[in-house]
């Protein structure tokens, strides 16, 4: 048997180990802004239901009267909301609100002036049952003519399975940076099983065994796991920084806003020693398998 303190395999100089952790740096860095982008969604959608999830609102039609002063037919609409059960808050929006709604679309001066504005209520409701938010659309559109009642929950719906559609295809874009990362170990360990044929042969011959080769492998595949996925992290995390920084900081639910969460950033620590081991777990099979196929 081979000793202990016997030399082993010179992987660390071959082309191969050289070039291998700058080909897994960018599959971690894509890994990582995958998983990030798992978590802002994740994050979104919570967002979502938690600001839109129990809210609803109601529009009146722009009155005739563009005089600006209280709406008349508001009074009447709160006293009934006041006595519907399924309602926990009412919150009439000032003026100013709705013309900073619509200042984006059709431009601060216009939406400052004379142009006439749909007053809305805002409304926090209590959980319902089926058809009574039905019948409370119904009883407001009776108390007021041309009202209307409308939930967000519908398209908060939408909006949260377009964000699942995207944290699933987030998912597959990383199993498939994962499965290149994979193979670019297995390119690099049948390479380097190919140059050194003879010295492997040789410390057969001397009664190393096949796991005494795999080992040296599996270690070197750790090595350059960890320099590969450290350097993959670091330009992730340095990324999602810079657009943190870039995007401007908001507190409304429905705009975009980097917030990766528990996953994006559990995702870049986790990246680079998950990527070590897969590393060195792949190479030690990769030797065992093909160390047995050898005659």
């Amino acid at each position: 048997m081979i000793g202990r303190r016997a030399a082993g395999l010179p992987l660390g100089r071959d082309l191969s180990a050289r070039f291998l952790p700058w080909l897994l740096a960018p599959m971690a860095a894509l890994l990582a802004l995958a998983l990030v982008a798992v978590g802002t969604v994740d994050r979104a959608i919570d967002r979502w239901a938690a600001a839109l999830g129990d809210s609803a609102t109601i529009w009146l039609p722009a009155p005739e009267d563009v005089d600006h002063g209280p709406d008349p037919r508001l009074m009447p609409l709160i006293a009934q909301l006041e006595a519907e059960p399924l309602i926990r808050e009412i919150r009439p929006v000032p003026r100013a609100e709705a013309q900073a709604l619509v200042a984006p679309w059709v431009g601060a001066e216009l939406a400052a002036g004379d142009l006439p504005l749909p007053t809305l209520v805002d409304l926090r409701l209590a959980p319902a049952q089926p058809g009574e938010m039905a019948a409370l659309t119904e009883r407001v559109a009776q108390t007021v003519d041309g009202a209307r009642l409308e939930q967000p929950g519908d398209w908060v719906e939408r909006l949260a399975r377009i964000g699942r559609a995207v944290q699933a295809g987030a998912v597959g874009l990383g199993v498939l940076f994962a499965l290149a990362a994979a193979l670019a170990v297995v390119f690099a360990v049948k390479t380097a099983l190919a140059i050194h044929r003879d010295t492997i042969d040789i410390l057969h011959v001397m009664g190393a065994p096949d796991d005494y080769v795999a080992r040296q492998f599996a270690m070197q595949g750790l090595r350059v796991g960890l320099i590969g996925g450290a350097a993959g992290s670091i330009v992730a995390a340095l990324l999602v920084t810079g657009a943190g920084a870039a995007l401007p900081d908001t507190t409304a639910p429905l705009l975009p806003r980097l917030d990766p969460g528990p996953i994006g950033w559990g995702g870049l620590v986790l990246v680079t020693p998950a990527l070590a081991v897969a590393a060195a777990l792949v190479a030690r099979i990769t030797v065992i398998r093909r160390l047995r196929a050898m005659p």
